[in-house]
């Protein structure tokens, strides 16, 4: 896996407002972990984190039987310009100098306006298995949320695999709609729109204390729930199913 040569990808600005730093109160109790926006230099870790996925994980985040990222997928992953594909990865610091990624969350925006005309985007989740139960997946979800939000995003969406219980009750925690996919019965359709209130679901025993915009939620006016946005075609910001 070669480095991304600078003279096709450069950081313009590197948001470290989104920075969050909170301590894990749950299994893992008293690790220290980081949110903070990809870098290219993640392309190692991020494939680590894949590989050490189990075969059901890595199944629920590409939705195929992928075993390995290939260079070019990485790149695309981690080589963002933090606008149109935002991604966040959680860190764990595994020794003095060691760090370790536990988690990838991203959004990219849709290439065309929904029907109704509101700008939407596409998320997907990971947490590896051995961090799953600690908290992470809601805090990096509301973390995209924001983060969508600031951005004068008016939906995100994403399809969950329908057996994958843990990540619909996410989903509904964090007031996403689940609708069973028409066009594939092992898909549900999630979708959430960015202006409804009351505010997100914050876990309350890890709030961020140095005022990063990841731990702090805006609210906005109330939506109707009847103007949803209903996708005609999804692009994949996971790769080919």
């Amino acid at each position: 896996m070669n480095p991304a040569s600078p003279t096709h990808y450069q950081i313009h600005h590197y948001p470290t407002e989104w920075i969050d730093v909170w301590h894990c109160a749950h299994k893992h109790r008293g690790a220290r972990l980081t949110l903070r926006p990809i870098l290219p230099q993640d392309q190692a870790g991020l494939a680590q984190m894949v590989d050490g996925l189990s075969a059901k994980s890595r199944h629920e985040r590409f939705h195929g039987g992928i075993k390995h990222l290939s260079a070019q997928w990485l790149s695309r992953m981690t080589e963002l310009d933090y606008q149109q594909h935002l991604a966040f990865v959680v860190t764990h610091r595994c020794g003095r100098l060691d760090e370790e990624i536990v988690a990838e969350a991203r959004y990219a925006i849709d290439g065309a306006a929904s029907p109704d005309g509101q700008a939407a985007a596409e998320f997907a989740l990971s947490v590896r298995d051995d961090w799953q139960g600690c908290g992470i997946g809601l805090r990096a979800m509301c973390a995209l949320l924001v983060a969508a939000r600031e951005h004068s995003l008016n939906w995100l969406h994403g399809e969950v695999i329908a057996d994958n219980t843990a990540m619909l009750g996410l989903m509904r925690r964090c007031q996403f709609i689940c609708t069973p996919c028409t066009e594939d019965a092992q898909l549900v359709h999630v979708e959430r729109s960015l202006s409804l209130s009351p505010p997100l679901p914050w876990p309350q025993d890890t709030i961020n204390k140095t005022g990063s915009k990841a731990g702090a939620l805006s609210t906005g006016a109330p939506s109707s729930w009847l103007t949803r946005w209903q996708p005609s075609s999804l692009m994949s910001i996971w790769g080919t199913r």
